[in-house]
């Protein structure tokens, strides 16, 4: 049975129809913008912006992905400065959009839904900035290497236009150029360097929507966004100089990579607590810093050699990337 196009999957159908044309629709909603002297959104973020909001509305995504989306959107949302009472506006503009663009019949209860729906998106993303810290928008960035791990897993290295100021262990928000507007969460796995790249390590999903397009076919040159970075449950207490137990598998080594960086950069240093434990000046260290004995590889540095009476303690597992 065909969706009736003012159901919600008739929504869903008719987003799903207009985003291959998303920057010739992103074109018609920034001058339909212009046209009402709606000056707070560039022209060159209307692309992005209509595709989220699209996505946002047509709801088809799971909770992890809705969640990626907004913690990419609402910052965005507050940095242009836009207020609910700029709401009518904006979804005027995404409706006719919609009309003009998707090729479902479209009818006056299908203008009502998407005039309905949109309202309720954004007034969602309203809230959602009160419940945020101040960060940042999204930003672009450039994919300047890009290297196959394994079969399925890819590692990029990105250079974002502006820097993102994440601690290690975090999770960003990143979509692809090649379907906007929808997010996912991935962990950099490394702290943040002097020239602001981030790396990321990508599994292609078979059934996912951006993994695949970012494992198997970004290229170098190729553009992403990334949202501002999010404790995942990862990240250190400095406070705490326990020893630590990592552990994770295939990209989930991302985040611990960089965390095990963080130590090293950090000189923190432990010592057993055995009785044969070395004397301070010759203390083993856990962090493998810069002078560990073995070269490290791209997963980080080989483990010091095992004491049988170290104390360890584990760290809950962060976010599937």
């Amino acid at each position: 049975m065909t969706p009736s196009a003012a159901s919600p999957a008739g929504i869903c159908a008719s987003w799903t129809a207009l985003s291959p044309c998303i920057n010739h629709a992103a074109d018609h909603f920034w001058g339909l913008l212009a046209d009402r002297r709606m000056t707070l959104l560039p022209e060159r973020e209307a692309p992005l912006f209509l595709a989220t909001l699209g996505s946002l509305i047509a709801g088809d995504d799971d909770h992890a992905g809705r969640t990626a989306l907004l913690a990419a959107f609402a910052p965005t949302y507050r940095h242009l400065g836009l207020q609910p009472y700029h709401h009518e506006v904006l979804v005027d503009a995404l409706t006719a959009t919609v009309a003009r663009f998707a090729p479902a019949p479209w009818t006056p209860a299908m203008a009502e839904r998407w005039s309905r729906h949109g309202h309720h998106a954004l007034n969602l993303t309203h809230r959602a900035t009160g419940r945020l810290t101040a960060g940042p928008a999204w930003t672009a960035a450039e994919i300047i290497d890009r290297h196959q791990a394994a079969d399925t897993i890819t590692i990029l290295t990105l250079r974002p236009r502006h820097r993102v100021r994440f601690e290690a262990g975090q999770a960003v928000p990143v979509t692809t150029s090649r379907r906007p507007g929808v997010w996912r969460w991935y962990s950099p796995a490394n702290t943040p360097r002097p020239d602001g790249t981030i790396e990321l390590h990508i599994r292609a999903i078979t059934s996912g929507p951006v993994s695949p397009l970012l494992a198997q076919h970004a290229t170098v040159g190729e553009r992403v966004w990334l949202g501002p970075p999010y404790h995942a449950g990862l990240t250190l207490d400095p406070s705490d100089h326990g020893d630590l137990l990592l552990a994770a598998g295939g990209t989930g080594l991302a985040p611990l990579r960089a965390l095990v960086e963080h130590l090293a950069t950090t000189g923190i240093r432990r010592r057993s607590p055995s009785s044969s434990a070395p004397a301070p000046s010759t203390t083993s260290t856990t962090a493998s810093p810069s002078t560990h004995s073995r070269r490290p590889t791209r997963t980080g540095w080989p483990s010091d050699p095992p004491s049988p009476k170290t104390r360890s303690s584990t760290r809950p597992p962060g976010p599937t990337c």
